[in-house]
């Protein structure tokens, strides 16, 4: 057979699940191939109301100027009854710089992914399946053209819409005296209710067809005029003129999840294939992406022989409860607005609150081995109860407090001082060096010390000179190696570039997706508190920087591929400061990062006190990973009291589980999902057996 018709992911369906997930799993260095055998020209152009989530995930794309350029912006959804705007609610308010909605073509958002794909030389193939049969560990598709490929994984997306609801998409407005149709709104009007999207002067509105107006069968067509006079008796008293519509179509409003989200951990179904939501291209759209984004990391460590047996499992346990809830929550909004004549504004402002997780993408996963709580879980965790609170219920006096972040929580936003150590690092350096002449090599504008700084000791000039010292020679190291192109974050700032900085903050999400921009990493958060009380964690940094450390059993970077495998590797960045040859390689599957509490005054106090070994046996990574909380502010978002704690990010951006300086806890708890490397190497000789 010919090698060139060997992959690792067969992809079945160019849909945005579709062309997501062939776009990960390039960037992650996996070989895909993708068909499909329909012509989506002929389709409508849908619009898709993008959640909070959403946009967070595509922005990890770099199409966050694409979306907000081509797209509209809605941070509050109104309820209208009777012609009078009775509630604006906040319904995608979160605590990262996503707190809004956005309303967009799809046909922009898929284009944006195949450019994107054709950048890595990769296009969808119009192809059509015709068996798929297995020898081993591989699967064989059989295409109509003859061609046949070999592959470990097959991800199946299916887009088959049935018929009954109504939707009136893509109106261009010309004249109206109400907002309504401009933002996101329900109209309710006695018995009848629109869902309405603005866009771009253009109104996408959802109805229910009722034969009690139509005077027709539900299962007839309704002329456009009739559906037209609907929509204007609805908004009355409003007046409204529409120009010629672009699309008429009509759906059925069903909710249902598939029962079969995987098969033998080598057939998994995205998108449509696996979940069905009305209205489409709301909830429904938020679970696609996050489904995608929770196998193609599993996927990588599964190819990669770092995954135990059990990890690829929790794709179809963790999708699964999402896809209830979403199922659900869909469920009750159209419950909600379509025919919920007999609820109060009030009873449809609760229901429509207590699914704002839905509406932003961050309802959390269940507990499970990647989600491992160290204190009992709060949040639901068996479908019983995921249908149960999804259930009408009397509103309640008073809204209850939000839940911590605990684990199996999408990883809160906070704000960071905008600079790591490192950078006050080389601030302080470069006030202490003397100016220099005409003549001599010209550095950085030195700025003046502050006068409380120009009277310093010689030890504590000596203890700063020599701290610089170190980690300006790792600072070369690093602009020698072949990974320098991905070093920007080390290298020193000028004094004009740092007055240029505008915001006092940075925000921690940024931080956390620039040393894990592959979306592969878990990322160990440790909340450090003061510098000065460094004691615990340097106990907690010499086991977990050992040669028999537990970050260097699972490292990725000597593991080989099975044979034919020849995909390039993403470089990691190396840290800073080496104390021994060990600690070179910053470790595939991990990014450390720390938050201390301590204010710029401190931190500048330590680096010109703290002896450099101190510093160096405490953060052995390099300063550049050091970072100071902005107003306490990312320590009140996780919950974090006096005691120090670390929080594990899994590559999705989820909470794994929180601990102490307890290295025993976290090698227990990485075990329970990862292979070590003597493991993985008896996993890749039974393969060839």
């Amino acid at each position: 057979m010919n090698k060139d018709k060997q992959v690792d992911v067969f992809i079945i369906g160019s849909g945005l699940s579709g062309l997501y997930a062939a776009l990960l799993l390039s960037k992650i260095g996996l070989s895909i191939h993708i068909i499909d055998n329909n012509n989506h020209e002929d389709e409508p152009d849908k619009i898709l109301l993008l959640a909070p989530r959403c946009i967070q995930l595509l922005n990890q794309l770099d199409l966050l100027d694409l979306l907000l350029e081509k797209g509209t912006r809605h941070w509050k959804l109104d309820i209208y009854s009777q012609g009078t705007l009775v509630e604006s609610l906040k319904s995608f308010e979160t605590n990262n710089p996503f707190n809004y909605s956005l309303s967009i073509q799809k046909s922009v958002v898929c284009d944006a992914l195949k450019e994107q794909l054709a950048s890595l030389d990769i296009f969808t193939q119009p192809e059509e399946l015709i068996k798929i049969q297995e020898e081993g560990h591989y699967k064989f598709v059989y295409l109509k053209n003859n061609q046949v490929w070999k592959s470990q994984v097959i991800l199946i997306e299916n887009d088959v819409t049935n018929i009954v609801r109504q939707s009136l998409a893509a109106l261009p407005v010309i004249q109206t005296n109400t907002q309504s149709v401009k933002g996101f709104s329900i109209i309710k009007r006695d018995q009848d209710t629109l869902y309405i999207i603005g866009h771009h002067q253009k109104a996408y509105i959802t109805f229910e067809h009722r034969p009690s107006w139509s005077k027709a069968s539900i299962d007839d067509e309704i002329p456009i005029h009739l559906a037209l006079k609907y929509i204007k008796s609805t908004l009355e008293p409003f007046q409204i003129e529409f120009g010629q519509a672009e699309s008429y179509v009509k759906w059925k409003g069903e909710q249902k999840a598939s029962e079969l989200f995987e098969y033998d951990q080598r057939y998994f179904f995205i998108g449509p294939s696996s979940q069905v939501s009305s209205p489409r291209g709301f909830m429904d759209i938020t679970l696609y992406l996050e489904a995608v984004q929770n196998l193609c990391w599993k996927l990588a460590l599964h190819f990669h022989h770092c995954a135990s047996p059990n990890l690829l499992e929790t794709f179809e346990e963790e999708i699964r409860t999402k896809s209830v809830e979403t199922v659900y929550a869909s469920g009750i909004w159209l419950e909600s607005i379509m025919n919920a004549s007999h609820l109060s504004i009030r009873d449809i402002t609760y229901q429509l609150n207590r699914q704002k997780d839905c509406f932003t993408g961050h309802s959390p996963y269940p507990p499970n081995a990647l989600n491992h709580m160290a204190f009992p879980c709060e949040f639901s965790t068996a479908d019983s109860e995921t249908v149960s609170s999804f259930q009408f219920e009397a509103p309640p006096d008073e809204q209850p407090s939000p839940q911590p972040a605990t684990a199996g929580c999408l990883a809160p936003d906070g704000k960071l001082k905008p600079y790591s150590l490192l950078q006050l690092l080389l601030m302080a350096a470069s006030n202490t060096k003397p100016k220099v002449t005409s003549k001599q090599a010209q550095s950085p504008p030195i700025v003046s010390p502050h006068p409380a700084q120009r009277k310093r000791s010689n030890s504590t000039n000596s203890t700063l000179s020599q701290l610089f010292s170190v980690f300006q020679k790792g600072t070369q190291k690093k602009r020698n190696s072949t990974t320098a192109a991905h070093q920007t974050n080390t290298r020193a700032m000028s004094n004009e570039r740092w007055k240029s900085i505008k915001p006092n903050y940075s925000q921690l999400i940024d931080r956390l997706h620039h040393f894990n921009p592959q979306g592969t990493k878990f990322t160990l958060l440790v909340f450090c508190g003061s510098l000065f009380t460094s004691e615990p964690l340097s106990r907690f940094m010499k086991r977990l920087t050992s040669p028999l450390s537990v970050l260097y059993q699972y490292n990725t970077h000597h593991r080989q591929r099975p044979a034919g495998h020849h995909h390039q590797r993403s470089s990691s960045s190396l840290p800073l400061y080496h104390p021994e040859e060990h600690a070179v390689n910053q470790q595939d599957m991990f990014s450390i990062l720390f938050i201390s509490n301590s204010t710029k005054q401190e931190a500048t106090h330590y680096l010109h006190t703290t002896p450099p070994s101190i510093v160096h046996s405490t953060f052995p990574y390099g300063l550049d990973k050091i970072f100071l909380d902005h107003d306490q502010q990312c320590y009140k978002a996780y919950g974090v009291t006096s005691v120090p704690e670390v929080i594990v990010i899994r590559p999705d951006g989820y909470i794994g589980t929180r601990l102490g300086y307890d290295y025993d806890a976290l090698c227990m708890y990485l075990t329970l999902f990862l292979t070590t490397e003597a493991s993985a190497a008896a996993v890749v000789a039974a393969h060839y057996d």
